[in-house]
């Protein structure tokens, strides 16, 4: 899959997303580095594209920075799994088969009825804000068990 990727029609597709050339810049260079590591450890591309192996590749794959002054090492930013995300979406985009960047959590678990009717409760005598009525799920939630 390495020796068939178009350079230049994924560029196109990151352009007609609406990319800055820097930006294009930026994903093309880090784009290239995961796919040389795919090719380095001898795996395939296209089952690596996943979060999950974007975040081992970071960890273990890229280069680390030194700070000019310091001598302590820089960890690689979020650069490193942003561009293989672009690359996955380019592939997608041209029609190639990708897996899902990310695994879908699990839907949590149905609150008790007493929960259901204390958060029935808030929404209607207080109007509470959708993140409020899932925090207040989990805290008693967990305050009954």
């Amino acid at each position: 899959m390495a020796a068939s990727i178009d350079w230049t029609r994924i560029r196109s597709v990151w352009r007609a997303s609406g990319r800055t050339s820097s930006t294009i810049e930026l994903y093309s260079t880090w784009a290239r580095r995961f796919v040389g590591y795919c090719e380095a450890n001898g795996l395939d591309l296209v089952k690596c594209l996943t979060r999950e192996f974007a975040e081992r590749f970071r960890a273990e794959g890229c280069p680390r920075r030194k700070y000019r002054r310091r001598r302590r090492l820089r960890p690689v930013g979020r650069i490193a799994i942003v561009a293989p995300r672009a690359l996955s979406c380019a592939l997608a985009a041209l029609g190639h088969a990708v897996p899902q960047w990310q695994r879908q959590a699990a839907p949590p678990p149905r609150a008790s009825k007493i929960v259901r009717e204390f958060v029935a409760y808030r929404v209607k005598h207080r109007g509470i804000a959708t993140r409020t009525i899932r925090s207040d799920v989990a805290v008693a939630t967990k305050f009954l068990s």
